[in-house]
C-alpha cells in the first residue's frame, strides 16, 4: 500500500483525491500489483465502467428500463469506480517503476470519454425536469468547468516544475521538444489508435491549455 500510494504536493492536490480517491486506489493497486496486467489495461477498465455508468444513467432517466431509486445510485457507483480506476492506473504504473507519455495521454482521453457523455446526460435530464433555462445553466457550467480544469492543470504543472525535487517528473510541465519528437515517432509507426490519441493531445489539450493558460512551455 505504501508503495502504491503517491500523492502530489498538498499545494495542488484536490481534497477529494487526497483523502478518498488516491487512498482507495492505492489499496486496490496493492491487491493487484503482482498480477500480470498493465496500467493501460486498468485505464481501459476505467473507460468500460465509465461507459456503463452512462448507459445506466440513460436507462434510468430516458429509457425507462430502471427505477430511479436503484438506477441513479447504480450509475453513481459505477462512475465512482471508474474514477478510482482512473487514479489506480497511474499509481500502478509508478509502483512498477514509472509510466509513459502515451499512457498518460490514454488516461486523459479516457477521462473525456467517461465524463463527457455522463455530464451531457445530466444536462438533458435537468432540462427535461426543470425546463430550458436550467438546461442552459448546466450546459454553461459544464463548458466553464472544462475550461477551469484546463487552466488549473496547466498552472499546476508549471508550479510543480519549479517545486518538485525532480523537475522532469510526469507531474511537471511538458518539454515541448520531447513531445514533438515523440509525435513524429508515433506518426512514423502508423498505429491509428496512437496517432488519434496523440493527435488529440497535441492539437487539442496542449493548444487549448495554451489558449486559456498561457503559451509558455517548459
Amino acid at each position: 500500500y505504501s508503495k502504491a500510494l503517491r500523492l502530489k504536493s498538498p499545494d495542488v492536490e484536490e481534497p477529494v483525491d487526497m483523502y478518498w480517491h488516491r487512498p482507495v486506489a492505492a489499496a486496490m493497486t496493492a491487491l493487484v500489483l503482482d498480477l500480470p496486467i498493465t496500467p493501460n489495461q486498468i485505464t481501459w477498465m476505467s473507460l468500460f465502467v465509465g461507459l456503463a455508468a452512462s448507459a445506466t444513467y440513460w436507462a434510468t432517466a430516458f429509457g425507462g428500463h430502471l427505477p430511479e431509486f436503484t438506477g441513479y445510485p447504480l450509475a453513481a457507483a459505477l462512475l465512482l469506480i471508474s474514477v478510482v480506476l482512473d487514479c489506480m492506473d497511474g499509481q500502478f504504473a509508478r509502483a512498477k517503476g514509472g509510466g509513459t507519455r502515451m499512457g498518460r495521454i490514454l488516461d486523459g482521453a479516457v477521462d473525456v470519454f467517461v465524463l463527457l457523455p455522463f455530464y451531457v446526460l445530466m444536462v438533458f435530464d435537468v432540462g427535461e425536469r426543470h425546463g430550458p433555462f436550467w438546461f442552459w445553466v448546466c450546459a454553461a457550467g459544464g463548458i466553464t468547468s472544462w475550461i477551469q480544469i484546463l487552466v488549473y492543470d496547466r498552472l499546476k504543472s508549471l508550479y510543480l516544475s519549479f517545486t518538485l525535487e525532480d523537475p522532469t517528473s510526469s507531474d511537471a510541465a511538458e518539454d515541448m521538444d520531447e513531445v514533438m519528437k515523440e509525435w513524429a515517432e508515433i506518426k512514423a509507426r502508423k498505429n491509428p489508435v496512437d496517432i488519434f490519441l496523440f493527435g488529440l493531445y497535441v492539437h487539442g489539450q496542449l493548444k487549448f491549455s495554451a489558449l486559456f493558460a498561457g503559451k509558455e512551455q517548459k
